[in-house]
This record gives structure tokens, sequence and C-alpha cells, in this order.
């Protein structure tokens, strides 16, 4: 005979969840890999199993470039894996072959064109061996999934099965906003159960669920700043649910810079000068949206290089050092 269930009183129902916050207390998130930037990951901290973190931005603000870094990363430090491509990127040939460019430092644009003149001597062949190591070596961390033409609802949950049986601890989505739902007319509540799906699917498996997604353009009213207005979370694109279940949301945008005068900015905005001659080349602003578990660091900011091959790297943080808070956000 089966021992008999214990009677659900108040006292039994505490018990049992205080022992297992008890057993909370032996996890040791020490191993866990900490964020390659050590200044985000100072901020943010390490990606916890059962999180779901969202990366956002307006278009071409870094999305894909942030998510293949830490794909990069994950696989480098043996944590099975799973990027499920959604964007232009393509299917997971071209994405290898995305992956492959970062890993030899070779321009992305140039090395999915085939512009092997445009290169160093021997790129093509070492584009192939890298191509060869990413099955040979790393074949039971790094995995692609590919969802076919069209990334549906039925596609994800798929993608996410053949994740679970390779023992992925990490899910990357790129992006969420490219999932194509039957019921396009009501689209906010599509996603928000796309979203409450991966939220449990996270906590069901422990993974710790990577979604990027898209934020709304700049008020068209900011004129040639628009894309320097720092978003919110309030600006993802047609949910709140994402908001609403995100551990912790990063904000990707593009900053002015440091030497930029309020001079600068003021031809600017008289049309005088192109954005461009303000604008901080090659820099990622990362910019804390949200984070559940360190409200304290909400609206903090780390900034990293985006070099020509796509490596994200430190930027140091005396870069902001000559530019007073005043004038870092007066647009």
């Amino acid at each position: 005979m089966p021992d008999p269930k214990p009677i659900p009183t108040n006292y039994n129902v505490a018990a049992a969840q205080v022992t297992a916050a008890q057993g909370e207390l032996l996890t040791d998130y020490t191993t866990l890999p900490a964020l390659p930037w050590s200044g985000l990951a100072d901020l943010v901290g390490p990606p916890l199993p059962r999180d779901l973190w969202v990366v956002a931005s307006r278009p071409a603000n870094g999305k894909t470039t942030l998510a293949v870094n830490l794909f990069d990363h994950f696989v480098r430090e043996r944590r099975p894996t799973l990027y499920v491509g959604a964007g232009a990127e393509g299917p997971p040939k071209d994405l290898r072959r995305l992956w492959a460019a970062l890993r030899c430092n070779y321009p992305a644009h140039l090395a999915l064109e085939n512009q092997w003149a445009a290169l160093p001597d021997g790129a093509q062949e070492r584009m192939f061996a890298e191509l060869q190591r990413q099955a040979t070596e790393d074949h039971d961390v790094a995995h692609f999934s590919d969802v076919g033409e069209r990334l549906t609802p039925a596609a994800l949950v798929k993608a996410l099965k053949g994740g679970r049986r390779e023992g992925c601890q990490y899910v990357i989505l790129d992006h969420i906003h490219r999932v194509r739902f039957a019921a396009a007319a009501d689209l906010r509540r599509a996603l928000g159960e796309a979203t409450r799906f991966l939220r449990d699917m996270a906590a069901k498996y422990d993974w710790t669920v990577i979604v990027c997604a898209q934020l709304h353009r700049a008020d068209a009213r900011s004129g040639p700043l628009r894309d320097l207005v720092p978003p919110t979370v309030s600006d993802l694109k047609e949910t709140g649910t994402l908001e609403e279940d995100a551990v912790v949301a990063l904000l990707l945008h593009r900053t002015r810079r440091p030497t930029a005068t309020a001079q600068d900015v003021a031809a600017v905005v008289r049309n005088e000068r192109p954005v461009d001659d303000i604008m901080a080349p090659r820099t990622m602003c990362v910019r804390v949206g949200k984070h559940r578990r360190r409200g304290h660091v909400h609206d903090h900011c780390a900034f990293l290089h985006v070099g020509e091959d796509g490596r994200l790297t430190e930027k140091a943080p005396e870069w902001r050092s000559r530019q007073t808070p005043e004038e870092r956000y007066d647009l």
C-alpha cells in the first residue's frame, strides 16, 4: 500500500514550501556562465535556470548580433544551447555561416556574400574548416533548429521538443515577433500566449530562455534624433506580456559620442549636420529596462564595442567619463 498523502493543513503546506525553499539555498549558481562582458555581467548577474530574458531593440540595432555572441559564449562554455532563428538571417546553413564568420573574425557580410578576394588569403578554406569543426567538436552543445520557411507556433513547439531531447540548458529565440500566427487579427493575444508558453517551458525544464523582440520605432516627432531616444520596456511591440513575464529586459540602442556638444546636437536638429556626426561609432548601449531580482539597476547602462566581425567586446567605463548625466540624456 502506498503511503497516505498528508492532509493539506496550513502547517503541512507551509512545511513543504519551506523545505523546497531551504533546498534552493544549496544551489550553487557560481558554476553558471556569467555574461561575457564584465560591465553588463556586474549589472545583471548570470542568466539563471527558469529565467525568461528579453533582448529588444528597434530594427537594425543589434538583436541578432547580441544573440549570436551569447550563443557562441554558451557553446564555448560547453553548455548545450538551442538557437531558434526566425529572422532575416535565414535557415541553419546561413546561421552556421554567420557563426563561423564570427569565430574566424571576418565581417559577416563579406563571408555571407562569398567575397573571398576581400578577405585574407585562405579565408574560404578557414571558413570551411570552421564549419567542419562545428560538426566534429560542437555537435553536442550547439544546436540550430530548422523551422522551415515559417516559424509557426507548431514549428516552435517542435523546435523546443528537439532542444529538450538534446538536453539544452539555454534557448535563444530570434525573434518572437516573427512567429507566424494564423489568427493575425488578434496578434496581441497570440503573442501573449506564446510568451507565457516560453515562460512555462523555462520553469518546467529549468531552461534559461532568451527571447529577442522588436521595439516600436521612436516617435517621428523626435526628428533626426529619433534613433538616439532611449527606449523603455513599454516600447515592446504588440504585447505587454513580454514586459510582465520577463525576469530581465535588456534594451539595445545607439548612443551619442561623449565628445558631442550641445551645439553639435542643435546643429543636427536644425538639419545642418547629419546625425552620424554625433553618433558613437560601433557602440551598442545595453540599457536595463527591467530586472526582477535587482530593481536597483533599472535604467543603468553598459556599453559594448561592435567589431567589424560582429564580435561584441567591453567598452571601458572611462569612455563616458567626459560626459555629465545631463549632457548624456539632453537630446
